[in-house]
């Protein structure tokens, strides 16, 4: 796992804001704010970049849960389509990559089936705002009720519930 864009402090990071990982045959790119899943500007870069990194084909076919990407995707030339319900393994099967807004994925079995979806050779890029989860989840703690956050613990990355600040001078 490493750091894709970190957070510094007195030239130091200290926070990584995004961060990815290589596991079994698949990747994963997750980032600490769903506003890194847009497609305006710079962050639609860096978006397109992810789906670059994660794919193991030429012609990737793209589902989206969570994300209004379509459009981008397909100006893109990547064929997409919505994701409804749960990420679960005959779901994730179909796509080669999944763009996910995970802020509510609070079951282990989603996410246990996502771990499977990577190793087995699927791309994945998420995005939730960690600091946020126990706000939008009825008071529920990040690290005992957020499924994909376990799972996502042996690829060697997690969604944390710390945030970074910056002060003007």
């Amino acid at each position: 796992a490493f750091p894709v864009i970190a957070a510094a402090s007195n030239g130091k990071p200290e926070a990584a804001l995004c961060a990815a990982a290589e596991f079994g045959k698949g990747r994963a790119v997750i980032y600490g704010h769903p506003n890194y899943l847009k497609s305006n500007d710079s962050l639609g870069v860096l978006l397109l970049n992810a789906v670059r990194w994660t794919i193991t084909v030429k012609q990737p076919f793209v589902g989206c849960k969570d994300v209004n990407l379509g459009t981008f995707l397909q100006a893109q030339g990547l064929e997409s389509e919505v994701i409804d319900g749960p990420l679960l393994g005959q779901t994730l099967n179909r796509y080669d990559v999944v763009i996910a807004d995970v802020q509510n994925l609070t079951e282990e079995a989603e996410g246990q089936a996502v771990q499977n979806y990577i190793k087995r050779g699927g791309g994945f890029i998420a995005a939730m705002t960690g600091w946020a989860f126990s706000q939008t989840s009825d008071g529920k703690t990040l690290n005992l009720a957020h499924g994909l956050r376990k799972a996502l613990m042996p690829i060697g990355i997690a969604f944390t519930t710390e945030s970074s600040a910056f002060a003007a001078d």
